[in-house]
């Protein structure tokens, strides 16, 4: 991608244009009006601004990566549904998702501390562009950098990457109501979770835990570390059709959770994540 062009309304920093207050875009050529804030993606960031990596290790399993998906937020008023594209390329065996601009891969080789630009433009309705940078850095292991076959990267024109990695979040139709919970998991170390056994894979038993438990599709968007010994994951709920209601789906579901004599806690998934309390509640 060219490199960012930066207006009279902003600062050019490390492949960035820092925007005035009251300005928009990635040049921060617009106003930030009702109308261009509702158009334009803004306020794009990710979870952490700096991420240390080790070669040879994935993504969902850095122990600096305490957000998964490790993916930007960006302005609730501007277009929902983004396309993202990294405007530096990044260290060997990363990549962008360009349906969300989830950092996915398993870094190869060591590379010094530099700044990595992403870019997301709409992927339907809207106009303009918003940018945003990462520090990344990779260091090698204390046995030294492994000696890793390189990855296939996804070419231009398969920005979603590998298929068991691809965003699976439902699309909304007529018809289809979604509603979004947050779980918190009380006594459960996302750091520990994820040296054990990937965050991937937690994701996997929390689907598969969660969607037992409701009538709608349950997917978790987001797990994080909400403190040194609390996890937490961010879920959907979709139904479709009068007879599924998702936020009653979400209360039956923290009421199976809450319920001692539920079969679910008979599952390794409660051994491992219900022992210490939870909480629950839509979003």
């Amino acid at each position: 991608a060219a490199e960012v062009q930066c207006s009279g309304n902003g600062v050019l920093r490390y492949g960035v244009c820092w925007c005035k207050p009251g300005y928009i875009n990635a040049d921060c050529s617009l106003l930030a009006t009702q109308r261009n804030r509702e158009a334009v993606p803004h306020l794009l960031r990710y979870p952490s601004t700096t991420l240390v990596l080790e070669a040879g290790v994935s993504m969902d399993r850095q122990p600096s990566v305490t957000f998964w998906p490790m993916r930007p937020d960006w302005g609730w008023e501007g277009p929902q549904q983004l396309s993202f594209t990294a405007v530096t390329p990044f260290p060997a065996g990363l990549w962008v998702r360009g349906t969300d601009g989830a950092i996915l891969g398993t870094p190869e080789q060591e590379a010094v501390e530099s700044h990595y630009v992403v870019e997301a433009v709409p992927a339907t309705a809207g106009t303009g562009s918003a940018i945003t940078v990462i520090w990344i850095s990779v260091v090698c292991g204390s046995g030294g950098c492994p000696d890793i076959a390189p990855q296939t990267t996804p070419a231009p024109g398969d920005p979603d990457g590998p298929a068991e990695e691809a965003n699976t979040t439902a699309p909304v139709t007529n018809g289809t109501m979604v509603a979004h919970a947050r779980l918190v998991l009380f006594g459960v170390s996302f750091q520990d979770a994820q040296l054990r056994q990937g965050v991937i894979k937690v994701e996997a038993d929390f689907v598969e835990a969660l969607q037992d438990l409701a009538a709608c599709v349950v997917d978790v968007t987001q797990l994080y570390a909400v403190s040194a010994s609390s996890l937490g994951a961010e879920f959907s709920c979709t139904c479709v059709g009068e007879a599924c209601d998702p936020h009653e789906e979400i209360r039956a579901l923290g009421g199976a959770l809450g319920d001692p004599g539920h079969d679910v806690h008979l599952t390794p998934f409660a051994a491992q994540y219900l022992q210490k309390g939870f909480q629950i509640y839509t979003l």
